[in-house]
Order: C-alpha cells, then sequence, then structure tokens
C-alpha cells in the first residue's frame, strides 16, 4: 500500500512515526525468528585480596566451560554495599561470610553462602627507622579491618613490638583505607608504619616490610564466602563457579590461603 503524505501536519506526523517504530523493531524480530540466545558471560565481584590467585582461577573456568567473565576486585564492605543499591554482580567472593549473611537476610541472594578458603591477620611493620606510629588498617565493614579492631581491643595498653621497646596503643593512629591492598602499599611506601593485612598479602610484598606477628589461632582466622545474588543474570553458571572455586584447594594453598 502507497503512503501518501497529502494530509494534515499532524497526519504526517502520525505517518513519520508508524514508519519510525516498524524500522526500529525489524531488528528485533528478526534477532527473535533466527532464535538466537545471549551468550553467558559472569560478572563477578571478588575481594582485593583475591587478586593475585583468582584471575587464573578464573581462566582455566573459562577455558574449560567456554563462560567468558569479568572481574571486580575491591574491598569486601564496599561490593556488598553496591550489591545491595542494586549492582548486576552474577557472583559475590568476599573476604568474610559475615557481609553475604546480611545479604541473605535482606533477600538479596538467590543461594545459599558457600564458604571458600581462609586467611589469617598479619601485623606488618616498615622496614625503615619509625618516626611515627601510624597504622594502616582497613575501613569498618573491610573484613582485615573489623579483625584488625578486635585484635587490638584485645591486647593490653603496651605490647611487644620486637623491632622497638614497646607500642603504647594511645600513641597508634589508625588511618582507615577502602581495602587491604591499599593498606599493603601505605607500609611498603612508608607512609604508615604498621599495617595490618592477610597472610597471603605479605607473598607479594616488598623487601622493606617485615611481619611482627601473624595471628595463627583458629578463632582468629577470617573464611571467605562465596554466593549468587538476586540480580544474577546467569545464575546457574555461577552457582557452577561457585562450587568449582570451593574445589580447588591446591590452588588456595599454594597461593597462601588455608583450608578448613
Amino acid at each position: 500500500m502507497e503512503l501518501q503524505l497529502r494530509e494534515s501536519p499532524r497526519g504526517v506526523g502520525l505517518v513519520l512515526m508508524l514508519t519510525r517504530r516498524v524500522i526500529v523493531w525489524l531488528p528485533l524480530l528478526f534477532l527473535s525468528c533466527t532464535g538466537r540466545s545471549v551468550e553467558p558471560h559472569l560478572r563477578i565481584a571478588a575481594a582485593a585480596s583475591l587478586g593475585d590467585v583468582l584471575p587464573t582461577l578464573l581462566e582455566q573456568w573459562s577455558a574449560q566451560t567456554q563462560v567468558s567473565f569479568e572481574v571486580t576486585f575491591a574491598g569486601s564492605g564496599e561490593l556488598a554495599a553496591q550489591t545491595r543499591h542494586g549492582a548486576p554482580f552474577d557472583l559475590l567472593f568476599l573476604a568474610s561470610q559475615a557481609p553475604l549473611r546480611d545479604l541473605h537476610e535482606l533477600g538479596l541472594l538467590q543461594s545459599r553462602v558457600l564458604a571458600g578458603p581462609s586467611n589469617r591477620l598479619v601485623w606488618l611493620r616498615h622496614s625503615g627507622e619509625s618516626v611515627h606510629q601510624r597504622v594502616a588498617i582497613g575501613s569498618p565493614g573491610v573484613p582485615a579491618g573489623d579483625a584488625a579492631r578486635a585484635w587490638l581491643e584485645a591486647q593490653p595498653t603496651r605490647f611487644s613490638d620486637s623491632t622497638v621497646a614497646a607500642v603504647t596503643q594511645s600513641d597508634l593512629s589508625l588511618i582507615e583505607f577502602p581495602h587491604v591492598r591499599s593498606v599493603l602499599a601505605a607500609v611498603e611506601s612508608g607512609a604508615c608504619s604498621y599495617g595490618f593485612v592477610y597472610a597471603t598479602d605479605v607473598q607479594s610484598t616488598s623487601s622493606n616490610t617485615r611481619v611482627l606477628f601473624s595471628d595463627d589461632r583458629p578463632k582468629g582466622r577470617v573464611v571467605y564466602g562465596l554466593a549468587v545474588p538476586k540480580r544474577a543474570s546467569f545464575p546457574s553458571q555461577a552457582q557452577q563457579l561457585a562450587h568449582w572455586l570451593q574445589r580447588q584447594q591446591d590452588a588456595w594453598h599454594a597461593a597462601g590461603f588455608l583450608n578448613d
């Protein structure tokens, strides 16, 4: 049928609008008729302390399954907050199960929380001569920072430091950072004399730091957790990945993590 444009301006506008709709929707109709499906692509949110080992594991899994991925590394508290505000992650891999339990209570997870590897807290010191008592520590909500605060509260007013006579808690100035890798960088650079990081972070640190103590107590361990959020686009593949990562105990142990 031939369209005649000899009508009023209003009529011409109507014809143009209908024509534009046909142009826009034709590609969509074509895609639906061809039956093409969207290839899975997982968006993974992971604790910064997993940065040295997780990419290699994800590459292995992707090669086996042909499922592509992208990963965002940040502090666990920050990633949990992004999930609460609607970030469309397919899988959360955080440095504590506590924020995942909170998300579950809010109805923001569609899977149970799986236990991952565990880590332990390390008290790190810059090897240079100390001129201040600044302590780099994770912000509230960062699992390493929360564990460090609990450890400090349990200590006496003065506690031993093998490099100086004693450390007086009242002299300590806590400087907060968003994740353990930024804490580590602050100690390595000398911006802070001390810092609380994970044992796995020490494996990649420079020679200008030294470990004062490692919290090897069972109750001092931080157990990582994995879960699939409600907004996951590919929940089945994400759940498969979570279980696969949970089984890679040799790789976690080689990277310095503990297997419970």
